[in-house]
């Protein structure tokens, strides 16, 4: 690229795996958490591995605090009911058949996770920074996200199975037409609604 050599801006709503379809290693490798962030997402992951014995680990993006104010629904964004997340939970354990998985909750709001998501095989993450989180949701075996640029950077830099909230941005909405949904998604991913 020829930049200017001063400070440049880069400002909008930029969030396509096609800026970096072609360079996802090196993006990932530039994308590495800062040494005292790895270490303790690992050791979240390993008391995780111990204490609940999984042999495949699920990390859960439930998004819902400020998506649930007026203004961002009025701007089209939604937020996914149970059902969304109790068949993503069904279909990964479909695709790990005979595995011992684990599902682990990271939420801005752990009060509806607790009274709709927690049964057994699903943990909620105990409290961390924001950074930690999203390390050990990128570590996981496997990542279920509803919307948000934390959740789809968390689904990104993850290896395995990504699935993601269909009815995040409405159509006909503000953000329904802003984004689109080819080029937001990677298409290995897989969409689910409620």
């Amino acid at each position: 690229m020829n930049l200017s050599l001063q400070n440049l801006r880069v400002d909008g709503y930029l969030q396509s795996f096609c800026y970096f379809a072609e360079i996802m290693d090196e993006v990932r490798q530039e994308f590495t958490f800062q040494d005292h962030i790895t270490v303790a997402a690992l050791n979240l992951l390993n008391d995780v591995h111990i204490n609940h014995n999984a042999s495949v680990i699920v990390g859960v993006h439930a998004r819902r605090g400020d998506i649930l104010e007026k203004r961002w629904h009025d701007l089209g964004l939604r937020v996914p009911e149970k059902s969304y997340f109790v068949k993503a939970f069904r279909l990964l354990k479909s695709k790990c058949p005979g595995r011992n998985i684990t599902f682990i909750v990271v939420s801005d709001d752990m009060t509806w996770c607790r009274e709709n998501l927690f049964r057994q095989g699903v943990v909620c993450m105990p409290p961390a920074s924001a950074a930690v989180h999203l390390a050990v949701l990128s570590m996981c075996d496997h990542v279920i996200i509803n919307g948000g640029t934390y959740g789809w950077w968390a689904g990104w830099l993850a290896k395995g199975y990504v699935i993601y909230y269909t009815a995040y941005m409405a159509n006909g909405t503000y953000f329904g037409r802003l984004v689109n949904r080819r080029t937001y998604y990677p298409p290995q991913w897989i969409g689910l609604e409620n």
